[in-house]
């Protein structure tokens, strides 16, 4: 059995930079909460002790476990807990994360969004290999040098809706750093509800009635830097006649500018704003004015890294 040192994780952390410590995280490894985490835990664990390598788990920074003589591994929930140990070799699961959120619905499928993204854009910050759906059912995965492991075995997928695809599309963001572009699908956001029961279409709506968000969403977490948003829409001849304002930035803060279609038919409108720090986005399509009548159609938009 392995000796075990009494020490906090901080310590050994911060002892990392002295390569001569007794102990050594060696790899890391994030296992985001899906329904699939502990299967992957499973699998890992089983591999770490087939070579004698310790497992240690890392889930509260205000209460670091006891950790292992010699090198060990870490597994945690938590991506920026596992921030301290950039000499060693990181792995990033998230199998499952896209349909665990899109399972939900109204408020809880928003502050799920929002909250997953959150985690993402922890997650990309760090030098990490990932684990994604593609690599599900796999037999043989590298996590590091020398440790290999064979993915866990999967229930068959469920066909697939348009709103597991969205939001897939939406946090394959996080996980190709160098390709910051994505599209928010219209099944991400968030609609004015007057009259929900005569739509065909969520998105689509008569906007007769006073001014009032049309449209506001999605919330999810973008990095520091300056995006531009591409915002698409529609509207017949009477909704074409009215003042919007699109804003897009924070809930706060924002870049926005005003239309008056004139016409019928589709619309792209681009807005660019900088994040200062990594916060939640929000897109909103506001009529100005009270109206009579008119249909006006929301048809998502993209987001890229200006």
């Amino acid at each position: 059995m392995a000796a075990i040192r009494m020490t906090g994780i901080n310590a050994v952390a911060d002892a990392d930079e002295d390569a001569s410590t007794e102990s050594r995280v060696i790899a890391w490894v994030v296992l985001l909460p899906t329904p699939e985490a502990r299967a992957w835990e499973i699998v890992i664990r089983d591999a770490a002790a087939a070579i004698g390598l310790p497992v240690v788990v890392f889930n509260d920074a205000a209460a670091p476990p006891d950790v292992p003589l010699g090198d060990y591994v870490v597994l945690s929930v938590d991506p920026s807990l596992v921030s301290r140990f950039s000499k060693a070799y990181g792995v990033i699961v998230c199998v499952g994360l896209d349909r665990c959120v899109s399972g939900l619905a109204g408020p809880e499928f928003t502050q799920a969004l929002a909250r997953t993204s959150g985690l993402l854009e922890n997650a990309s910050r760090l030098d990490a290999i990932w684990l994604t759906e593609r690599d599900a059912g796999r037999h043989d995965i590298e996590l590091w040098p020398g440790f290999r492991i064979a993915a866990p075995l999967q229930a068959a997928p469920m066909e697939e809706s348009a709103r597991d695809a969205a939001v897939r599309d939406a946090l394959r963001l996080y996980q190709k750093p160098d390709e910051q572009d994505a599209r928010w699908s219209e099944d991400l956001f968030l609609y004015d509800m007057r009259r929900v029961e005569e739509r065909s279409l969520i998105s689509g709506m008569d906007i007769m009635g006073p001014a009032r968000a049309l449209v506001f969403g999605p919330y999810l977490v973008l990095p520091k830097g300056r995006w531009t948003a591409t915002v698409r829409f529609s509207f017949d001849a009477d909704a074409a006649k009215h003042r919007y304002r699109v804003e897009w930035g924070t809930s706060t803060d924002y870049a926005s500018e005003t239309v008056t279609p004139g016409n019928a038919g589709v619309f792209e409108l681009k807005l660019d704003y900088e994040w200062s720090e990594a916060e939640g986005a929000e897109m909103r399509v506001i009529l100005t004015q009270g109206t009579l009548g008119g249909c006006f159609n929301f048809l998502g938009m993209r987001v890229q890294r200006a």
